[in-house]
């Protein structure tokens, strides 16, 4: 699943805002930094490194804790949320299909 960002459309006194929730997996070899979508993919890479190297280490561009990433991901509607628009107290909805 590609990770996506699901968004909730507001306004609030004319303002539009939006709540963004992440969702989604994706896998990371640590030793050459590349990105999979798939586990599957991530297995068969793994499977090449291992008969190709046998110890490897962390690559220096590898992610480190505590550190900003920058990621790609699909950014979509919140369907449930917006199917729920009548029920909002404070703000209002914000249809960003209009």
């Amino acid at each position: 699943m590609v990770p996506a960002l699901k968004v909730k459309f507001r306004k609030r006194k004319g303002v539009p805002f939006a709540v963004e929730r992440l969702s989604g997996v994706q896998y990371r070899c640590r030793a050459c930094n590349k990105l999979f979508l798939e586990k599957e993919e991530l297995d068969r890479h793994l499977d090449a490194k291992i008969d190709a190297h046998r110890v490897a280490t962390p690559s220096g561009e590898a992610p480190k804790l505590n550190e900003n990433l920058l990621i790609k991901a699909i950014y979509i509607e919140d369907i449930i949320d917006s199917l729920k628009k009548d029920y909002i107290k404070r703000d209002e909805y914000d249809d960003p299909w209009k």
